[in-house]
């Protein structure tokens, strides 16, 4: 169970949209999922990976290292990985309510491993998810 916390909600997000990107899925099941990246005023970046409700068959807490990479290398290699904050975003389903977990990631040089999950409050999700264009 994630960690319930209220220190790593990014206040300074500007309003954004979603896109749908595709990724090879855990145990290479091909998904998709909404993906956001947007630079703060802080100058740090916030990565947001959404599950999308048509692909429930590929989780995103069981690919998101494989997603980060992926990201990383098609996109933000050029940045310091400590201006990088990740998320993972659920929709409301019938087992969990809509909920936005910070990843703490770590990197050896060639891959990522997901240390802890943080999960956002309600308020913070709510506030967070206002920000954006589904």
């Amino acid at each position: 169970m994630a960690q319930e916390t209220t220190n790593h909600f990014p206040t300074s997000l500007s309003r954004c949209e979603l896109e749908r990107y595709r990724f090879a899925g855990w145990r290479g099941i091909p998904g998709e999922c909404g993906l956001l990246v947007a630079r703060l005023e802080s100058r740090n970046i916030v990565v947001l990976f959404s599950q999308l409700p048509d692909q429930c068959h590929v989780a995103i807490t069981n690919s998101f290292e494989d997603l980060a990479i992926q990201l990383y290398r098609e996109r933000l290699s050029d940045v310091s990985l400590e201006i990088i904050r990740w998320y993972q975003h659920y929709p409301q389903g019938e087992l969990f309510d809509e909920h936005i977990d910070e990843v703490i990631l770590e990197f050896d040089g060639s891959t990522f491993r997901a240390r802890d999950f943080l999960r956002l409050s309600s308020a913070e999700t709510r506030e967070f998810l206002a920000l954006i264009d589904k």
